[in-house]
């Protein structure tokens, strides 16, 4: 893969924990070592280790700089400090969404130069965020100084039974519900027939008491959208709820118009992610056909997408770069660019490079050897201030 800039030194760049295949960036190439999967498992890690430094033996040098996440318990992140360690290289430490955006804008060549910005649009199930949410549903603003804001995101949800909300989407919904107008919504929802209305009832109890880890994630969104619909309300695979949602969708043919009962809050920079399930969940209740309800949910939310861009990004930046596992929905990212396109935004899709986390090591490579070239760190800074 091509690098938007000349990389001063050798950079190996390790990704995130899943869907890993790390890169060694040189000059102006970034070489992949090939796919090693998730870090789930010791064996896992240890090949990371092992191709990472078959692939610095195969191009014969040697990282004297290491690219990895900022998520402080990513097996990824600890194997690259060790990694470090054990060769006296440096560090640099890039965050998810970051890393998602600056691989679409490395890919179209389009990074931004100094005095330049550019945008970019993140949908993913969760990354590691510096307030402690796990974010996913993001605005980014990113200058050729390096410099990066979070202009906006999607409302927080909470994870009521935390890593299990994550595997059982149907909590997420409950927990989205739990503080709709009809306070009996989730019990009537086809998910509810499914899960059992008692379980259901307690995750709507539990989910108005704090404490509850939080995440914005529009993974998270578009899997309990399916677990809602009855669908699929546990994952057995990654991001198995918001696939089967997302074919429901397809099954509508013909144009559909985003709902009006559904707006950006005045004042508030963020997409009113539970008020959208509140309305998925009203529209099914109402008897409205569900191929027909899954597509207004798409079209909606990227209507609101582009319409909180147009809100929260400055005038006269038009490049939105489209990254995140979520833009492998089809119904979504076509809404999306066009919105976009109405809207006066160019949108830039992966083409070469998978949206997810796949590419987190090129976008780590990309933006580390941006910083060497150019002498700066990434650093994040009010929203719009980059």
């Amino acid at each position: 893969m091509r690098l938007p800039v000349q990389t001063p030194e050798p950079v190996l760049a390790l990704g995130g924990r899943l869907q890993v295949e790390p890169y060694l960036a040189l000059g102006r190439e970034a070489y992949p070592a090939g796919g090693i999967g998730d870090l789930d498992s010791e064996a896992a890690r240890a090949r990371l280790v092992e191709e990472a430094q078959a692939l610095e033996t195969a191009c014969a040098h040697s990282a004297s700089v290491v690219a990895i996440e900022l998520h402080p318990d990513s097996p990824g992140t600890w194997l690259g400090e060790r990694l470090a360690a054990a060769r006296g290289a440096r560090l640099v430490r890039v965050q998810h969404h970051l890393a998602h955006a600056a691989a679409v804008l490395g890919e179209h060549d389009r990074f931004p130069a100094v005095g330049a910005r550019a945008a970019a649009i993140v949908f993913d199930g969760s990354g590691y965020g510096p307030d402690g949410v796990a974010w996913g549903c993001e605005w980014l603003l990113i200058g050729g100084d390096l410099r990066w804001s979070r202009l906006a995101h999607g409302s927080e949800l909470p994870l009521v039974g935390g890593e299990h909300a994550v595997r059982e989407p149907w909590r997420v919904a409950c927990a989205a519900l739990a503080r709709a107008v009809d306070p009996d919504l989730a019990l009537r929802t086809p998910m509810a027939a499914v899960v059992g209305r008692r379980r259901c009832a307690e995750v709507v109890r539990l989910a108005q008491r704090p404490g509850w880890p939080r995440a914005t994630g529009a993974g998270r969104v578009f899997e309990a959208a399916g677990a809602l619909f009855g669908l699929c309300t546990h994952n057995r695979r990654e991001g198995e709820a918001a696939v089967a949602f997302e074919a429901l969708a397809s099954e509508h043919h013909g144009g559909i118009a985003p709902w009006r009962e559904v707006g950006l809050p005045s004042q508030m920079d963020e997409l009113p992610s539970a008020r959208l399930l509140e309305c998925a969940a009203q529209r099914l209740l109402d008897g409205e056909d569900p191929a027909r309800t899954a597509a207004g949910f798409h079209a909606t939310f990227a209507c609101l997408a582009a319409e909180l861009a147009d809100r929260v990004v400055p005038l006269g930046v038009v490049i939105v770069a489209l990254g995140g596992g979520c833009m492998v929905n089809r119904p979504l990212t076509s809404a999306l660019t066009h919105a976009l396109a109405r809207r006066g935004f160019i949108g830039l899709l992966p083409c070469r490079l998978p949206p997810g986390d796949a590419a987190l090591a090129y976008g780590q490579a990309v933006l580390t050897s941006a910083a060497l070239e150019r002498g700066l760190e990434p650093r994040l800074v009010p929203g719009g201030a980059a």
